[in-house]
This record gives C-alpha cells, structure tokens and sequence, in this order.
C-alpha cells in the first residue's frame, strides 16, 4: 500500500491486516423501513422534477422582467 491512500483495484496481493481497513456491514433491521426510504426516496425525485421550470417559463419570466426595467426607467424618466 504505501504513502497511496484511497481505493487501489487489481492489486496483486491482499493487504496485511495491520493495513487493512474494514469493510461496512449494513443490515436491515426492518424491512418495512427499507420500503418507506425507497418510497421517500423515489417521492423526493419527483417532487424535484416539478420544480425544474419549463423553458417556456424562463422565456416569460425573462419578458417580464423587461418590461417591469422599461416600466421603472419610463418613472424615473418623468
């Protein structure tokens, strides 16, 4: 292993257990939470999809904000 830190693939040999890191083990306690967090999950992504604008409503904003400038420079004009 060496100074290198990080993730090393193909190496030749097994690293000895004084530079070994452990691997995480996870377990599902209760499967029902695995259901809720990929239903969350999945509600999460779909919320975000609808809060994308369309780009016809970019085009509308951009519109309105040039008028609201054409309006405000018309007031400080008079």
């Amino acid at each position: 292993m060496g100074d290198r830190h990080g993730i090393e693939m193909g190496l030749p040999f097994c690293p000895n257990w004084e530079d070994a890191r452990p691997a995480a083990v996870v377990n599902i306690e209760h499967p029902r939470f695995e259901g809720i967090g990929f239903t969350l999950l999945i509600i999460g992504f779909s919320l975000q999809s609808f809060a994308v604008p369309q780009a016809e409503t970019v085009a509308h904003l951009r519109e309105q904000l040039k008028t609201a400038k054409m309006r405000g420079k018309m007031r400080a004009s008079s």
